[in-house]
C-alpha cells in the first residue's frame, strides 16, 4: 500500500500553480457528443492502473476485477523506490527470490499473479527518480521505501553503480511481467524544472536515460520503450513556474519510442475552471512520434486544499475530460489510453492535500456506483481494436 501513498504526493509537489490567477480560454470542452469522435473501430488499448481505493485486501483486489471487464490493458506502476543494492548484483538467470529482498518479492509476485486474462495487454512502468521528481529514487528494502540510504544517496544518476543497478532492475521487471509496453521513467520531464538550481542532476539523468534505452533496445528490440511526461508541464500557460523546456523534451524524445502523456490538466493554472479543447492538440504538435496517454484523470467531486483553494467540479466535467482524451486518441491514433483510478478513494486514505487532489478520479465513486464517464469509456471499449 506504500506505493499508493507515494503516488498521492508526486504531482502535488509542483502545485505552486495554485497561486496563479485563472486564465480564460475561448474554447473549452463541452458536454456534447461531437467531442467523442466517431468510427466503428479504435487504434488503441484502454486500461487502468491497479491502485487500490482502500487499504484492505478488498481494495487491492477491486481494480483487477474491474480491469477484467472495463479494460483491455492493465497498467502496473512499480514506484515504491528501487532495490538498488539487490539490483546491482542481480543475475537474471537466478530466481527472483534468490536475488531480491522479501518485501519486493512478495509485492511484485502478488501484482503479476493477478493479470485478468491472457488477452489483456500489459503496460509496465517504473522509474529511477523519486516521487517528488527531483532526485534519485529511494531504496526499496525489507524495511520499505527508505529515503537517503547510503551509499545510493551519494551517487549521481549516471554513475556506473546506478547505471548497472537500474538496467538490471529493468531487465528483471521485464522478465517477471512480460510487458507489451515498458516505460523506464515516470513523469521524468518534471526533473528538469524541479532541479533547475542544480542542472547537473538533469544532465546526469539524460546520460542514464540514453544508456538505459540503448541497452534495453539491444536486449528487447521489439519491445516499445519510452518514458512518460506530464502534459500540463509542457505547456507554459498551464504551469508557468514549472514548465519543461522544449530542449529537455527533445532530449527525452531522442531515446523514447513514444510520446507517452501523463494528463492531469486540472493540476495547472486552469484548475477545474476550464478544460481547453486544444490540450492534446498542442501536445501532439510537439513530436512526430506515436502518442499514448500513459495515465490521466479528472476529479468528479469538489475539494478544498489546506490553503483554502477550492476546485469546483462534477461528474459532467470529468466526463468531458474522458471524451476529450478519447477524441484525441481517435484523432492521433494513440497506441493506448489509460486512466489512473478505477474507483474513488475512501476516507481511509485521509484528507491531506496530496490525497484529495486525486481522490475522485475514479470511474466508480467511493460507494462503487458507476459515473457517466464510465459509460463514455465503455462505448469506446466495445469497439473493435484494429
Amino acid at each position: 500500500m506504500k506505493n499508493c501513498n507515494k503516488k498521492l504526493g508526486l504531482i502535488f509537489i509542483g502545485l505552486g500553480i495554485l497561486v496563479f490567477s485563472f486564465v480564460n480560454c475561448n474554447k473549452t470542452a463541452k458536454d456534447d457528443e461531437s467531442i467523442i469522435g466517431s468510427g466503428g473501430t479504435r487504434t488503441y488499448y484502454m486500461g487502468f492502473t491497479t491502485w487500490p481505493y482502500t487499504a484492505t485486501q478488498a481494495g487491492v483486489d477491486y481494480p483487477y476485477i474491474k480491469i477484467a471487464t472495463d479494460a483491455d490493458m492493465i497498467v502496473y506502476h512499480i514506484e515504491g523506490g528501487v532495490p538498488w543494492s539487490d539490483a546491482e548484483n542481480d543475475v537474471l538467470s537466478d530466481p527472483f527470490s534468490a536475488r531480491y529482498n522479501t518485501n519486493i518479492v512478495g509485492e511484485l509476485e502478488q501484482k503479476f499473479s493477478k493479470k485478468p486474462s491472457a488477452n489483456h495487454k500489459v503496460f509496465l512502468a517504473t522509474s529511477p527518480i523519486n516521487a517528488s521528481r527531483n532526485a534519485i529514487a529511494n531504496s526499496w528494502t525489507n524495511a520499505g521505501n527508505e529515503q537517503d540510504l547510503a551509499p545510493w544517496n551519494s551517487y549521481t544518476l549516471d554513475s556506473i553503480q546506478v547505471k548497472t543497478a537500474y538496467l538490471n532492475y529493468c531487465k528483471r521487471l521485464i522478465q517477471l511481467f512480460k510487458p507489451d509496453y515498458f516505460a523506464f521513467a515516470i513523469e521524468v520531464n518534471l526533473l528538469e524544472p524541479n532541479t533547475s538550481a542544480t542542472p547537473a542532476v538533469w544532465s546526469a539523468y539524460l546520460n542514464l536515460h540514453a544508456h538505459i534505452y540503448t541497452q534495453l533496445k539491444i536486449a528487447y528490440p521489439n519491445l516499445p520503450l519510452f518514458v512518460t511526461q506530464t502534459g500540463q508541464n509542457l505547456l507554459s500557460d498551464y504551469n508557468p513556474s514549472q514548465t519543461t523546456s522544449i530542449a529537455a523534451f527533445n532530449a527525452l524524445m531522442e531515446y523514447s519510442d513514444y510520446f507517452a502523456i501523463s494528463a492531469y490538466p486540472y493540476l495547472s493554472a486552469y484548475m477545474t475552471n476550464s478544460l481547453p479543447v486544444d490540450f492534446f492538440d498542442r501536445l501532439a504538435s510537439l513530436t512526430t512520434k506515436p502518442l499514448a496517454m500513459a495515465e490521466g484523470g479528472y476529479p468528479a467531486v469538489n475539494f478544498t486544499l489546506a490553503n483554502g483553494t477550492t476546485f469546483i467540479t462534477d461528474a459532467t466535467k470529468q466526463n468531458n475530460f474522458v471524451k476529450l482524451a478519447l477524441a484525441a486518441a481517435d484523432k492521433y491514433n494513440f497506441k493506448f489510453i489509460n486512466l489512473w483510478l478505477v474507483r474513488d478513494f475512501d476516507n481511509s486514505w485521509g484528507t491531506s492535500d496530496g490525497t484529495i487532489i486525486f481522490k475522485s478520479l475514479g470511474m466508480y465513486d467511493a460507494a462503487g456506483t458507476p459515473r457517466q464517464a464510465l459509460t463514455t469509456w465503455q462505448q469506446k471499449l466495445a469497439l473493435t481494436k484494429r
